[in-house]
């Protein structure tokens, strides 16, 4: 989505925002196999004998439902529509001058021509698939995308981040807020000595949508939040504090994001790496990951963040020299599509 938005400020495209979900998704596919369920209950057959429902459509609930859907709109894309699949992103299809990032029920046509995004509209439609037209973007997959000029998008998530506070009770006032995701110089340990965490906010719930907070607008806790996600199984008293300190950062920055501007057409990676900066010789016994080192990682492409990361490597370096050499970018990195709309080609990187 990120490359989509950037390749549309450079190029001064015009974009739709297209949905299926208006008009149920999942339902416009037909069954894959033949398929009963029970008659729901309220729904009276004045038959003798025991009946059931023989099921036409793709109805939500199947374990396959996603997969039909899927297989059905992908087809109709390709065969009826004339879209052409990306090898190396399945949500992505091209026709002529025409860009259709799609996932799931959510999509967006990207292109220089506006009868052109109209027409393959239309052709969307001839295949029999329902669709809405939304206009042009501003929130997808629960990230507001905010114009801010001709040249500049702002990426935030501001209601899920009052989805965060309310579920830690920070959502009232005279709330203390934080300058920084964590404590600074401090890693955050197993703590296996530690009173486990008392329970007061759900710790998964609330590390998943941290999680998803950051992969989609707020790299600056990617660190923060990922060392409180390592920890989901067994939390602990500083764990649950460090969560909440989390969140009275978020609570001073919810109405923050990052910017898509396109500045150059370069292509860019800055990474670095801790060497073994979780160590805490108290815990080794306890907790041999206390060795490992971090790495991190920030992509750019034309000037705009496109991807980061913040793992901890998976082998335990010797040296600082080493932890720099183990840097791993991770195998969906390994080759990158950069579609020809005056951009690179295909290239490995």
């Amino acid at each position: 989505m990120r490359i989509l938005l950037a390749l549309v400020l450079q190029n001064s495209w015009h974009t739709i925002q297209l949905d299926y979900w208006y008009l149920l998704a999942f339902p416009q596919a037909p069954v894959d196999r033949e398929c009963y369920m029970q008659i729901p209950k309220g729904i009276n057959v004045d038959a003798p004998g025991e009946w059931a429902l023989r099921v036409h459509k793709n109805i939500y609930g199947q374990k396959q439902a996603g997969r039909v859907w899927n297989q059905h709109l992908v087809d109709k894309l390709v065969n009826q529509v004339g879209c052409k699949q990306s090898k190396h992103d399945k949500c992505v299809f091209y026709r002529g001058n025409v860009m259709y990032a799609l996932c799931t029920d959510d999509s967006i046509l990207a292109g220089p021509d506006k009868d052109e995004l109209k027409q393959v509209i239309a052709d969307i439609k001839s295949a029999g698939l329902d669709v809405t037209k939304e206009g042009d973007i501003e929130d997808f997959l629960g990230v507001n995308i905010d114009r801010v000029d001709d040249d500049t998008y702002h990426l935030s998530q501001p209601h899920l981040i009052e989805q965060i506070l309310r579920d830690l009770n920070l959502d009232g006032e005279n709330v203390q807020t934080k300058e920084t995701p964590s404590p600074p110089s401090r890693v955050l340990g197993a703590h296996k000595l530690s009173p486990e965490f008392d329970g007061h906010f759900h710790y998964r719930s609330v590390i998943g949508k941290l999680n998803y907070l950051e992969k989609c607008s707020c790299p600056d806790i990617a660190c923060a939040a990922h060392q409180c996600a390592r920890f989901s199984s067994d939390p602990r008293k500083e764990h649950g504090e460090a969560v909440k300190w989390l969140g009275r950062y978020l609570r001073a920055t919810r109405d923050k994001g990052i910017y898509i501007r396109p500045t150059d057409d370069t292509f860019k990676v800055w990474a670095d790496a801790d060497f073994s900066g979780n160590w805490i010789p108290e815990e080794a016994e306890e907790e041999p990951d206390t060795a490992r080192s971090r790495s991190g990682y920030i992509m750019a492409y034309l000037g705009c963040p496109i991807l980061w990361k913040s793992q901890l490597q998976t082998e335990i370096a010797l040296s600082s020299t080493d932890s720099e050499h183990i840097i791993q970018l991770g195998d969906s990195l390994s080759t990158w599509e950069i579609t020809a709309y005056s951009c690179t080609p295909s290239r490995e990187v």
